[in-house]
């Protein structure tokens, strides 16, 4: 990095897809960025690890997140790392999004379009008469929202610079006005009891809300519980080479660009005001002084570095709303009933365990067939995962023969939903993991992932911002909105930089 520059520099802390996007936007801009990480290698939540079959063949797994939006041709998630210069992966769109509710055959649901989502949804639960009017009107409006959100990102309007930031597309904004005003006196389970649906397809919103949004239907707003429905399978896939071939693409153009210094495996111990800006100290050394600083760990950890290690209080405070995952990863020998491109299941994997993390739910997502990027011809990978809270792990040492034990317990329930929907595919390997594998592969305290459930409480105006109530201090990522997803992240990325500016992006 040239010190001599003129231009502000800027420090990004995690090179997870809040801050690999960040840094992009900013080197595009004319920043200097350091960007940096704690592992040694990209992603965060969205990061990834290999494994080898019997016979030696190595196959990647994505860690974490499973799925992509806004990355189709001509999406604003495509559209800006495009715009960053990154050299894209191939992206493959969604096939198929298969459901299994307790007691019943398999319904196999199509996401293509609007059209073709809805006689899928009319089709699964005919018995309950989902009313056909109401689904097209929801999927309008989540449409809506969707390509609002990259655009509309400056919430909670804490300074009159990001009401002036929102004005260009206020008119859109205005289109969603009666839905959102109208979704503030109640809840999205309140609307759904409103229309009539019955108890099967109301399972089935909870686990599609529960996989998305880390929330159920009585505490989310009814936009974002129609976005859910609609917007997110609609808009989901993949790339070739999962997460990694991705995170491994922007990592490579922080890097090669001359304004940009990346540090791998260097964790921030500390972060202090100076006279110039702010002063980065790792084991190694001190950096700065840096204009601005971004933060793309949790909020509770951000504080905890601000503070030199003060923030015990904030991490409590947050514990409940945080959570984790337990997780299944499969290498398969694929089979011809399997659809080629890349898809989902919901699963029961406890029909009678209501009180387990989801309700006993979990979420399988099969790689494509044929990507090469993630393994042999003949495999495919699989990752299926359901809900747990940081709580049920803390006691348990990692390495212990008691926590041997209790990741063997907590992954046997996943293979065995997975089997009974996949009788016909064989599973070659098989590994589990915890919040305590989280905790060591993305560096997250306690292993949580996904950030904080978008409950009223966390969106819209009560919705944490990036705005740190310290100048030129910035928090994105998954506990900022609007948070969810690599989609969100980026785009509450877009934002901290738009507020840097002083003016909208042009992506």
């Amino acid at each position: 990095m040239d010190i001599k520059s003129p231009s502000p520099k800027v420090a990004v802390i995690g090179a997870g897809p809040a801050g690999l996007a960040a840094s992009l936007l900013l080197l595009r801009e004319g920043f200097r960025v350091a960007l940096f990480e704690s592992h040694s290698k990209p992603g965060g939540c969205a990061s990834y690890f290999r494994r080898k079959t019997s016979d030696g063949r190595a196959m990647t797994f994505d860690a974490g997140a499973t799925v992509l939006n806004g990355m189709a041709p001509g999406q604003w998630l495509e559209r800006a790392l495009e715009s960053c210069g990154v050299a894209l992966p191939a992206y493959e769109p969604l096939g198929l999004l298969r459901l299994r509710l307790p007691g019943e055959d398999p319904r196999d649901l199509d996401p293509r379009d609007d059209k073709t989502w809805i006689a899928s949804l009319l089709g699964a639960f005919p018995e309950e008469a989902p009313r056909e009017a109401y689904l097209a009107q929801a999927a309008r409006s989540a449409r809506l929202l969707g390509e609002l959100l990259p655009r509309v990102p400056h919430l909670p309007l804490e300074k009159l610079a990001d009401l002036r930031l929102s004005l260009p597309t206020l008119g859109g904004a205005l289109r969603l006005a009666p839905d959102l005003l109208k979704g503030f006196r109640r809840s999205f389970a309140e609307e759904l009891d409103e229309q009539g649906f019955g108890p099967r397809f109301r399972r089935f919103v909870e686990m599609q809300l529960l996989i998305t949004l880390q929330a159920g239907a009585e505490s989310v707003h009814p936009l974002y519980g129609r976005m859910a429905l609609f917007f997110y399978p609609q808009g989901s896939g993949n790339v070739r080479g999962g997460f990694k071939a991705l995170m491994d693409a922007m990592l490579g153009a922080v890097e090669k660009h001359e304004r940009g210094h990346v540090a791998m495996r260097t964790p921030v111990l500390s972060i202090s005001p100076s006279n110039d800006g702010y002063e980065i100290r790792t084991e190694a050394k001190r950096w700065g002084p840096f204009d601005h600083v971004i933060s793309t760990l949790p909020r509770f950890d951000t504080l905890r570095l601000r503070s030199e290690g003060q923030a015990a209080h904030a991490w409590e405070r947050h514990r409940h709303e945080c959570w984790s995952a337990n997780v299944a990863y499969l290498i398969v020998r694929d089979h011809p009933e399997l659809p080629a491109a890349p898809f989902g299941a919901h699963l029961s994997s406890a029909p009678d365990a209501t009180d387990a993390p989801g309700g006993g739910d979990v979420y399988v997502s099969f790689s494509s067939r044929g990507d090469a990027e993630r393994g042999p011809a003949g495999l495919r990978s699989v990752t299926i995962s359901t809900h747990a809270h940081p709580d049920a792990w803390r006691d348990v040492a990692r390495g212990t023969p008691g926590y041997a034990a209790a990741k063997a317990a907590a992954g046997a329930p996943l293979v065995e939903a997975f089997a009974r929907s996949f009788p016909e595919v064989e599973i070659l390997v098989r590994e589990f993991a915890t919040p305590k594998t989280f905790q060591r592969y993305t560096r997250r305290r306690e292993g949580t992932v996904g950030g904080l459930p978008m409950t009223y409480a966390n969106t819209f105006f009560r919705s944490p911002s990036q705005r740190t109530g310290l100048r030129n201090f910035w928090q994105i990522g998954d506990t900022s909105f609007p948070g969810q997803s690599v989609y969100g992240t980026a785009i509450g990325a877009a934002a901290c930089v738009e507020k840097i500016l002083g003016r909208k992006l042009k992506i």
